[in-house]
């Protein structure tokens, strides 16, 4: 067997292993949370999981995680709720939010479709690229893809 042949398998390898996802660690109290680390989430997209767009691109809505409190904002209501991390699992617990009676019935329909698609736990995935991303999945299959926005 020539030299070529594990050359060419390793440098695959090495090429496949940098586009990796991985799984969104475990937090602890001794590693840092990588979801608050990032400052905010923006919202790219949420579909469902036939792949119909549920909440499209070009939203304002965004989440910040701070300690164990995930705010919502960019809609028309505010929300906010605790939230647990575990072995890449994001459990939000009952969110409160706002109460406002905004003017776009479309914002306040979002609104209503993304605290439902916050409400069952989340597989969650961190893709390593840059800006880094975001993937919650519901048990059903709803995708919610989201982008680090670093805080200013």
């Amino acid at each position: 067997m020539s030299l070529r042949y594990p050359l060419i398998v390793s440098a695959l390898a090495i090429g496949l292993g940098a586009c990796a996802v991985t799984p969104a660690p475990t937090t602890d109290a001794a590693s840092p949370n990588p979801l608050t680390a990032q400052g905010a989430w923006k919202l790219d997209v949420a579909t469902a999981a036939d792949g119909t767009t549920l909440i499209p691109s070009g939203t304002r809505y965004r989440l910040q995680f701070v300690d164990d409190r995930l705010s919502v904002l960019g809609g028309c209501n505010r929300m906010s709720g605790g939230y647990t991390v575990s072995g890449g699992t994001l459990r939000v617990q009952a969110m409160a939010s706002t109460r406002m009676a905004c003017v776009d019935q479309t914002l306040m329909q979002q609104d209503t479709t993304l605290a439902r698609l916050l409400e069952p736990p989340l597989s969650m995935t961190l893709l390593e690229i840059q800006p880094v991303q975001l993937r919650l999945k519901t048990p059903a299959g709803d995708t919610l893809a989201f982008t680090a926005m670093p805080l200013e």
